[in-house]
C-alpha cells in the first residue's frame, strides 16, 4: 500500500526519505523549544506527521504494515540540517476490506433485456448478450445467478395458456462461469438461484460477460407484460 508522510493533512513538506543520511530541509518538519542560549533545560514539543495513503490502484485486501524511523537533527538558525542526536521507531498499519466493483460502483443501476415474441406468439430462443467491462475483486470471489420470479412471468392463471417464459442465464468473470435455469422448477413459483462458482486469482479482474437464452413456449403464451429481474451477485470470499 503506497503512502506518504506529510507536515500537514493538505501537504506542506513531504517527510519521507530513504536512504539514510541527513535529509534535504525540504523533506524535514523544522520545529523550535523554549530554552535560552547556552543554558540546560528539560523541555518537551508535540509534533504532528500525517501517513496518507495513496490512491493510484486497487488494494488488494487484507492487513499492510510498515515501519518507520523519525529522525532528530539539530540545525542552525539559517535550517540547514547538522546532526542526528535521536531517533523513534514506530510503526504504520492500514487495512483494506474485501470489496468487489463493476466500472468502480458496487451497486451499479439496473441493466435491462427484452426477449423478443414472434407475430405468431412464439418466443424468439436467440442468445441475449451483454458485456460488463471494468469487474474487479481485491480478493477471490464466488459469482451466482438468481431469477426473482422462477421465469420470465404474468400475471393471472388458467385459461390453458403459458404465462411464464422459462430462460437459462450464464455469466462469465476471471475464470468463473455461474449458471442458472428457470426450467429446473416448472412451476416459477418463487426465487431461483443457481449454483455458486469460484473466480481464479487474488484479485479478479476483466469484463463481466451475461447471456440469457429464452426457451421457446410450449403452449400459446396469455397477452400481458412479462417481467423477470436477474442478479448476478459477486461477492468477496
Amino acid at each position: 500500500m503506497p503512502y506518504t508522510l506529510q507536515s500537514s493533512s493538505s501537504g506542506g513538506n513531504t517527510l519521507l526519505y530513504t536512504g539514510g543520511g541527513i535529509p534535504a530541509a525540504s523533506n524535514a518538519l523544522p520545529f523550535t523549544f523554549p530554552a535560552s542560549v547556552l543554558t540546560v533545560s528539560n523541555f518537551s514539543v508535540t509534533v504532528t506527521v500525517w501517513a496518507l495513503a495513496q490512491p493510484t490502484a486497487f488494494q488488494q485486501a487484507g492487513s499492510y504494515a510498515d515501519q518507520i524511523t523519525l529522525d532528530i537533527f539539530t540545525s542552525t538558525l539559517a535550517g540547514i540540517l547538522q546532526s542526528k542526536v535521536s531517533s523513534q521507531t514506530f510503526t504504520v498499519t492500514g487495512n483494506v476490506a474485501k470489496s468487489c466493483t463493476i466500472g468502480g460502483i458496487s451497486h451499479p443501476a439496473a441493466d435491462t433485456a427484452t426477449i423478443p415474441i414472434t407475430a405468431s406468439g412464439a418466443v424468439n430462443t436467440a442468445p441475449i448478450n451483454r458485456s460488463y467491462p471494468n469487474a474487479f475483486c481485491n480478493t477471490p470471489a464466488n459469482m451466482q445467478l438468481t431469477s426473482q420470479n422462477g421465469a420470465v412471468t404474468t400475471s393471472g392463471s388458467g385459461g390453458g395458456l403459458q404465462r411464464l417464459i422459462d430462460y437459462t442465464a450464464s455469466a462469465t468473470f476471471s475464470g468463473s462461469t455461474a449458471s442458472l435455469d428457470t426450467a429446473t422448477v416448472p412451476t416459477a413459483s418463487g426465487s431461483e438461484a443457481g449454483t455458486t462458482s469460484s473466480t481464479t486469482g487474488s484479485t479478479p479482474t476483466g469484463s463481466l460477460g451475461v447471456t440469457i437464452t429464452p426457451q421457446l413456449n410450449a403452449q400459446p403464451l396469455a397477452a400481458g407484460s412479462y417481467a423477470d429481474t436477474l442478479t448476478i451477485t459477486i461477492t468477496p470470499q
